[in-house]
């Protein structure tokens, strides 16, 4: 299995996003039209019929998105950039049951929260604080070798 940290990334959320169908597809289409490759995304309940969206870009991108965002809605926005994206990839980590509930039980036992999660049959990601990088690595590998 390897395990790979990004540092080059930032957490953006938008708060309070009409809880309506094709509100996610007009944010994540306008930030594609100008080019921004979004890594993450996850959605909560926001109050009322909202929700807020959260998603991990490269911590380049981080001022343009924001600029876009504004023009796109008058909602709030917070961004964090002292955060940064663990990866776990393995061919076999489809076939593998329980990878998901060791790599996150591990982190936790460690009291590393995850901010944001993305998962495929290959690869496992979350985004946490970038003090927290090298350590999780660290446990990550002793504790899946």
């Amino acid at each position: 299995m390897e395990i790979k940290g990004n540092r080059n990334v930032a957490r953006v959320t938008v708060h309070g996003v009409p809880d309506k169908p094709g509100e996610a597809g007009r944010l994540f289409d306008t930030l594609g039209e100008h080019n921004v490759n979004v890594e993450l995304i996850s959605p909560s309940p926001g109050e009322g019929r909202t929700m807020d969206i959260s998603f991990a870009v490269t911590a380049d991108d981080l001022e343009n998105v924001v600029n876009i965002i504004k023009k796109l809605y008058s909602h709030k926005i917070s961004f964090d950039k002292e955060v940064a994206m663990l990866s776990l990839y393995s061919d076999g980590l489809g076939k593998s049951p329980g990878v998901a509930g060791k790599v996150f039980s591990t982190l936790g036992d460690n009291d590393i929260n995850i901010e944001l999660i993305s998962a495929s049959i290959n690869s496992i990601s979350a985004l946490i604080k970038e003090k927290y990088l090298e350590k999780s690595i660290e446990i990550l590998k002793q504790t899946l070798d």
